[in-house]
């Protein structure tokens, strides 16, 4: 799986959890074990649901949503670079919340 979100503010440095976020994380202070950049390709295990990500800036009001605003609670078990697993929204990556890469879940 790579990619990038759309509206192309956070292509690079996206953050790879050590655990799956819940509800109502904080992106910024939940523990990582990796981050990476737009057109990584990453080995994906299975997928999780936890708290929700937008790939728009939802902070503001009203939110900017940009041109193609897109949400998900769906995170994919990833193989960090330097060997961790962890977890990745696929809303910065996969994109794919309907059929899930075709992984099962964890």
């Amino acid at each position: 799986m790579n990619g990038c979100n759309s509206y192309g503010a956070n292509c690079d440095g996206n953050p790879i959890y050590a655990t799956l976020p819940p509800p109502g994380y904080d992106w910024a202070t939940w523990p990582k074990v990796g981050a990476v950049d737009n057109g990584e390709t990453l080995l994906a295990r299975c997928w999780g649901v936890g708290g929700t990500t937008t790939n728009y800036a939802s902070g503001l009001d009203p939110p900017d949503l940009g041109p193609d605003p897109y949400e998900s609670d769906l995170f994919f078990f990833v193989l960090a670079p330097g060997g961790a697993w962890g977890w990745i929204p696929d809303t910065y990556f996969a994109r794919d919340k309907v059929h899930r890469l075709g992984l099962p879940p964890c």
